[in-house]
């Protein structure tokens, strides 16, 4: 019995060896292969711009819809879009490591735009479309300036150390952002098709806001990754994760050598 036990307690420290020794290779060839580590403590920037610090982002979001579209307007916009952005502020805290939080403040009201959707929209629901963005932005400002401009200045303030984006829930076809802004179509929030994905489809347009690049052929699902800016666009929001490639050029990891 006694060599029984003996024979049991080598095998056990041979096992214990092989499993750390196991571990340490594990790690060497996930760095190899990503050939980065975490970045000291300091700010997350805007995507390959270490200037514009996004330590803080207030997202200022409006529900819009075109001239003659009272009927399509959701009773429970505002209800989805708080569950929602609670979603992203969580998602965009524990990929940045605590280290870039999200704000959001929601218009109080639905803003009605001058111009039918033809004016406005892409020629799908799921359509990057930046003129459509533009367009959107200009005639909410016009519309709520005229409306009041004292309401929208204090809806719009922010502090120094906040980085502002516009999000627009658009009641049409498109999507998309650049530089500070994007847009998503008002229809996914309710639509079954993107109930599982609602929260990943904004948060990929907010990452256009920051910077963000497609990786890869996002519209044909042959992406090269499959994070939030390749095919996870249409996976769920808690399952899913912001490319180490995208994270590096903001600051929270850096190159190896």
């Amino acid at each position: 019995m006694r060599l029984l036990s003996l024979r049991n307690s080598s095998i056990l420290a041979i096992t214990f060896f092989i499993f750390i020794a196991g571990a340490f290779w594990l790690r060497s060839i996930i760095m190899k292969r990503t050939d980065i580590v975490p970045a000291e403590l300091g700010r997350v920037h805007y995507y390959n711009n270490p200037a514009v610090s996004l330590n803080n982002i207030a997202v200022k979001i409006f529900y819009v819809l075109p001239a003659h579209a009272e009927n399509a307007l959701a009773e429970d916009w505002q209800p989805i879009l708080e569950e929602s952005f609670k979603k992203i502020s969580r998602f965009h805290s524990v990929q940045f490591l605590g280290k870039s939080a999200v704000t959001y403040d929601i218009f109080p009201r639905p803003v009605f735009l001058p111009k039918s959707r033809n004016a406005y929209d892409a020629p799908e629901v799921l359509v990057v479309n930046l003129a459509g963005l533009a367009a959107i932005e200009e005639d909410v400002f016009k519309v709520l300036k005229l409306e009041s401009e004292d309401e929208l200045k204090k809806f719009l303030k922010t502090s120094p150390n906040q980085y502002p984006v516009l999000f627009f829930v658009y009641q049409g076809r498109g999507m998309g952002g650049n530089r500070g802004r994007a847009y998503i179509p008002a229809s996914i929030l309710d639509e079954v098709a993107f109930k599982d994905a609602l929260e990943s489809i904004m948060y990929h347009n907010i990452g256009y806001a920051l910077g963000f690049k497609d990786d890869g052929a996002v519209t044909d699902l042959r992406a090269a990754s499959d994070g939030i800016m390749g095919t996870g666009l249409l996976r769920p929001l808690q399952i899913n994760f912001i490319e180490p490639n995208i994270l590096q050029k903001m600051g929270l990891l850096e190159a190896k050598y």
